[in-house]
């Protein structure tokens, strides 16, 4: 079916036998020393028996002096390295997968603290808007010793048994400062005129040809640093001066071209939110691809194999590469290569990997991925054995947390009985989905529905699993799964009974609408083109939500107690969901409480002084987080069959808690 996906490729000597690449990305799988732990020999082992073609393991530093980026991290800088990352190759290679490793050193885009205090170094004395880090220049002798340390680190990743290399020059790190005008304004020969500025780069991609001779050599180049999102008027990497860049690399002998865009301080074209489409980088792909001769490696949010299969088939380029659908599912490849695409567990680009990883990057904790709970754990739960066949289960809601509990029971072979109260799956990701720019959200559900119905789960939409239901059913274990209920301020007067007052779900589900007449063609467009709408709570939901009313045509203002727009989300999704609120005129009022809701409007209560505004409202909508729903679990409490308590109905938390919750609930009941 996907014909070019599954072609064999070459770059260089090297051989592949598709064109899927795995795209490096730190994920802190190594240990303290930078060498693969057995964690992450497993971790990508899966991946190349899933179906990769080749696989690039993650950011490895070269330098150990300024040139850390994690405290778990890869590490090619000793010769005891070597045998080390013989282990990882071996693993990999034994699926006939190619394994190119990326070296990589983060000049100004990492932390004082990973390099013992000392400043950061850069061609130029100029911190990173981002990290805010003190910067110095490099000297020219530190110039030549880094130099030194990529060609040194090349020939230890040749000895090591892998097939190839590859130089990180984008994203804003040391070799993409070098290349940019806007963070190298050196007057000496790496620094101001093009040919000076791609020296540095130059003179490494010589020295390793020098020294490992056709080792097949690829550079990650950004093409764009689209710094013009930002407003910044002075010079930067724009796509003209990437193309040359890349024309320039084909001459110089270097075997593909890796196409990338951003660095930190555009960090959202690098490390996409859900906003962006499948693709949105084929256009500055493509423009590299037309003007070179060598094969063109590209990465552009792709998601489905048909996304790739077109960009292969229209020329854009001649390797497809992924990052995060590889965490999301360790076997995307072969479940292309079989037919089998529908059931791939799509990444939604929640970005909660990222997220994780910068909440603990100081700390060297893995990452994880929201969808996939087993992903840098694989070792950890190992295969799932079919233990528990003519076991009955019940599963009490069919949100996240209680689809991958039913999904885990059923591969461990025992009959699950789903109950569902509303009539579809989904839970909290089905209103989730609903928002501008959220649909990728509702892949999670499509996946679960798919693999159930697959593996003969009998959902029951429309019913809820009750005390009594199940005291008649008696089944050997239930994992309840009932989700959260809103928080409601029941002591703020004008909040209960008051038909003006709904909560998210309300909003999101069309009871809103059908109440105020929103939306539903040019008169209910009017109608909510003339409404006032106030979202009390600015966490993710309440944002999304304003964002929903504003796209209806409301005038929308959101106030929150915090002193920050959802404080405890991953500041690129909360960046990219504000501006679009202030594009469209929508108002973040911080720092306010509500008072009270009255007929027209509401009083919000200024945090910390006696302040009282009030604002004209002809409806308010409640996003002040949720409270378990745990009235079913109370009640089967001392009962003689196993219960498990799972996801919001527990604990309440994201969308990735409540499917580690049901994968691991799934996984231990009946134990």
């Amino acid at each position: 079916m996907y014909d070019r996906l599954f072609s064999k490729g070459k770059i260089g000597t090297m051989d592949t036998k598709n064109r899927l690449v795995m795209s490096p990305m730190g994920l802190g799988l190594a240990d303290g020393a930078g060498r693969p732990t057995d964690d992450m020999i497993a971790f990508y082992e899966a991946r190349a028996k899933g179906g990769a073609g080749l696989i690039m393991p993650e950011v490895t530093r070269v330098n150990d002096d300024t040139g850390v980026c994690l405290l778990r991290q890869l590490s090619v800088t000793e010769e005891r390295h070597v045998a080390a990352l013989s282990r990882l190759a071996e693993a990999i290679q034994r699926y006939g997968t190619r394994m190119v490793v990326q070296l990589h050193h983060p000049g100004r885009e990492t932390y004082s603290s990973f390099i013992g205090g000392k400043a950061l170094v850069a061609p130029s004395a100029i911190p990173c808007k981002v990290t805010r880090e003190e910067t110095r220049a490099l000297g020219r002798g530190e110039i030549q010793e880094i130099q030194r340390q990529f060609v040194v680190g090349a020939a230890r990743v040749k000895r090591a048994g892998a097939d190839g290399v590859e130089l990180h020059a984008a994203h804003g790190y040391l070799i993409n400062a070098f290349l940019s005008p806007y963070t190298n304004k050196r007057d000496d020969e790496y620094g101001g005129s093009f040919e000076n500025r791609m020296r540095f780069l130059r003179e490494i991609v010589e020295g390793i040809r020098s020294e490992c001779g056709d080792f097949p050599l690829i550079i990650r180049l950004t093409a764009d640093e689209m710094l013009h999102m930002n407003g910044v008027r002075e010079d930067y990497i724009r796509l003209e001066d990437g193309v040359s860049m890349a024309v320039e690399l084909e001459r110089l002998g270097v075997d593909a071209i890796d196409v990338s865009c951003g660095i930190y301080e555009t960090a959202a074209t690098c490390i996409e939110p859900i906003s962006f489409p499948q693709g949105w980088r084929n256009p500055m792909i493509r423009a590299i691809k037309e003007r070179v001769g060598i094969p063109v490696i590209g990465v552009s949010v792709f998601r489905d194999p048909e996304a790739g299969e077109r960009a292969l088939a229209d020329g854009t380029l001649d390797f497809v590469s992924s990052g995060r659908s590889w965490l999301a599912d360790e076997e995307w490849g072969a479940k292309a290569a079989t037919g089998r695409e529908a059931n791939i567990r799509k990444c939604v680009s929640c970005l909660r990997c990222f997220e994780n990883l910068m909440r603990n990057i100081k700390r060297g904790y893995p990452t994880e991925c929201a969808i996939n709970p087993r992903m840098g754990r694989e070792l950890k739960y190992g295969a799932i054995k079919r233990d528990a066949a003519g076991r009955h289960v019940v599963v009490a809601g069919g949100g996240p947390a209680g689809l991958a509990a039913a999904e885990t029971l059923a591969m461990r072979g025992a009959s699950v009985t789903l109950f569902e109260k509303g009539l579809e799956l989904g839970g909290q990701t089905a209103l989730a989905a609903i928002p501008p720019h959220k649909g990728p959200v509702g892949w999670v559900a499509d996946y679960y529905a798919r693999s159930l119905r697959e593996s003969g789960v009998d959902i029951r939409l429309g019913a809820e699993a009750t005390e009594e239901f199940l005291d008649g059913l008696r089944p050997d274990a239930v994992i309840v799964a009932t989700g959260g209920a809103p928080v409601i301020p029941a002591g703020t007067p004008g909040v209960l009974g008051n038909p003006r007052v709904f909560t998210v779900a309300q909003a999101l589900s069309g009871e809103l609408e059908a109440a105020l007449g929103i939306g539903g063609g040019e008169a209910g467009e009017a109608a909510g083109g003339g409404l006032r709408a106030v979202v009390i709570g600015a966490g993710m939901s309440g944002l999304e939500t304003a964002e929903y009313l504003a796209s209806k045509g409301c005038e929308v203002t959101v106030a929150d107690m915090a002193g920050r727009a959802a404080a405890d989300a991953y500041i690129i999704n909360v960046r990219e969901v504000v501006s679009r609120l202030e594009a469209c005129g929508a108002k973040i009022l911080l720092s306010h409480r509500l008072e009270a809701v009255n007929e027209g409007s509401v009083l919000l209560g200024a945090v910390g002084s006696d302040e009282v505004k009030e604002l004209p409202a002809d409806f308010v909508v409640l996003s002040m987080g949720v409270k378990p729903n745990d009235g079913l679990a109370a009640a089967l409490n001392g009962k003689e069959y196993d219960t498990r308590v799972v996801g919001d109905a527990a604990r309440t938390g994201g969308m990735g808690q409540a499917i580690r919750d049901g994968f691991e609930a799934g996984l231990s009941v009946l134990g």
